[in-house]
């Protein structure tokens, strides 16, 4: 599952709405310095895995955890980037690319998160951060 994030970007990168707002500036681990915005930026923050005493070695996550960061010039942009990445992700199942997906969650929406994904060149972008959440069949 080590390349969920670029199946995770495949799956945000094919959703007009969102791509209408951002191009195809969607980035995973880090934006490039001076970037144009608005986009979406992606990092895995943690893995899961509820395997037993008798799981399989080298068995695969269950479960994933990313910070996503809608970044835009103005607050207003900011939120309609949120909305659409929620719209997309929220409550989505069936695949990325070649692996089942059971669920896909939205699981928090912050607006006073300290960024992460910029470049420190942002101080006067708005951004929407958020946690999602992937669980694997």
């Amino acid at each position: 599952m080590s390349d969920t994030a670029t199946r995770l970007r495949n799956v945000l990168l094919g959703n007009t709405p969102l791509t209408n707002l951002v191009g195809r500036r969607v980035f995973q681990a880090r934006a490039p310095q001076g970037q144009a915005e608005p986009y979406v930026w992606i990092n895995r923050r943690g893995v899961e895995d509820d395997g037993c005493l008798d799981s399989a070695v080298g068995r695969d996550a269950q479960e994933e955890y990313f910070d996503a960061e809608c970044w835009a010039p103005d607050l207003g942009k900011s939120q309609d980037i949120a909305a659409a990445l929620r719209t997309v992700l929220h409550n989505y199942y069936g695949t990325f690319d070649d692996t089942g997906v059971a669920a896909v969650m939205v699981t928090d929406h912050d607006d006073s998160y300290t960024p992460t994904g910029g470049d420190g060149d942002n101080e006067a972008m708005f951004y929407a951060a958020m946690g999602v959440q992937v669980s694997y069949k």
